[in-house]
């Protein structure tokens, strides 16, 4: 009861929207649900010490809601992909440095002990910068693709009042909000239409 206070009356209505809600322009409509959980402060709970003894301390989180919002197959595959981009950019990366960890040794098969230090830090060298590479690669594909697409949840309307107050993401802090996908989560996540 204390939870549905923080929430918008209107909360229901997002999931029964007959457009997607992570179009930017010309919406399509919805395919499935994109759902994640946001949480908030309130209402305040206590905890004990790793589980031992009185709660005394604050909590960080008082309430938890799961959110299922309508998002169509386009966008969908839009937020598959901007979070493809990093991991298939960093296992490219990898595979080059095992490639060149087995090659090295066989291309320098006399090299002193000081030129093969130095190769192998190449090759972490390499691997920091394929990871600093791929992280650059997946944040110019959600910039690129937020002329169409909302990626980050708080640019949707009602969520986006909801963290004017005070919901927030729980676990989570990336560019582009982790979803998963569901066809039909049935009445789960509904707060005043049950």
């Amino acid at each position: 009861a204390e939870t549905q206070k923080l929430i918008p009356e209107d909360f229901d209505e997002l999931r029964d929207s007959s457009v997607c809600c992570f179009c930017v322009e010309d919406t399509l409509a919805p395919t499935g649900f994109a759902h994640t959980v946001l949480a908030h402060k309130e209402p305040i709970a206590y905890k004990a010490l790793l589980g031992f003894g009185k709660p005394k301390f604050e909590a960080e989180v008082g309430s938890l809601l799961p959110v299922y919002i309508p998002i169509c197959k386009r966008c969908k595959s839009a937020f598959r992909m901007a979070s493809a981009v990093k991991p298939l950019a960093m296992l490219g990366f990898v595979l080059a440095g095992i490639a060149a960890l087995y090659a090295l040794p066989k291309l320098f098969p006399s090299a002193d002990i000081k030129t093969k230090i130095f190769m192998y830090s190449g090759v972490i060298l390499f691997e920091v910068v394929g990871y600093v590479i791929s992280t650059l690669l997946a944040n110019r594909y959600v910039k690129n693709h937020s002329v169409n697409v909302r990626f980050n949840i708080f640019d949707i309307d009602l969520i986006g009042r909801m963290r004017k107050k005070g919901w927030f993401l729980f676990q989570d802090n990336s560019a582009s909000t982790n979803v998963g996908f569901s066809k039909d989560p049935g009445d789960f996540g509904r707060v005043f239409d049950e």
